[in-house]
């Protein structure tokens, strides 16, 4: 059983999409929410939703992680107001198939830990293909 809880929060359907693609990968995984700020949704309703998300959560896990699609949209901003409230949860700005499938496999870990796999992944997962290739050319050469 896992003991935290991860808010996808994007625009559109984002969020809602990678963790179904996440799940297709990894499997059945309870500990995901997705939130999506549709296009008509105000602020105040997307900020409600995700307020009860993230309540909900906390309630059942020992800490909450939230990922936000894009660094300075909307649900970023909320993310951002609501941790100057003085609700207590990791965010990151910027989440990807990688990040996600990583945490999706986690069970027990403390909050620290998060922060350097999520970090560290991130890092990890953007690779230049061209550079890979010449990387695996030199290899072989050699």
């Amino acid at each position: 059983m896992n003991n935290f809880g991860v808010i996808l929060a994007s625009h559109g359907k984002f969020a809602t999409e990678s963790l179904n693609v996440a799940k297709m990968i990894a499997g059945n995984f309870d500990n995901f929410i997705a939130l999506e700020l549709k296009e008509n949704d105000s602020k105040q309703e997307f900020k409600k939703e995700f307020i009860e998300k993230f309540d909900s959560l906390q309630e059942k896990y020992d800490f909450v992680i939230c990922l936000c699609d894009i660094y300075g949209g909307t649900p970023f901003n909320i993310v951002i107001e609501s941790v100057i409230e003085g609700k207590d949860f990791i965010a990151y700005a910027g989440f990807n198939m990688p990040m996600i499938l990583e945490l999706c496999m986690l069970d027990q870990i403390n909050k620290d830990d998060a922060e350097k796999i999520i970090e560290e992944v991130y890092k990890r997962s953007l690779v230049n293909m061209k550079d890979l290739v010449y990387e695996k050319e030199k290899e072989i050469d050699l």
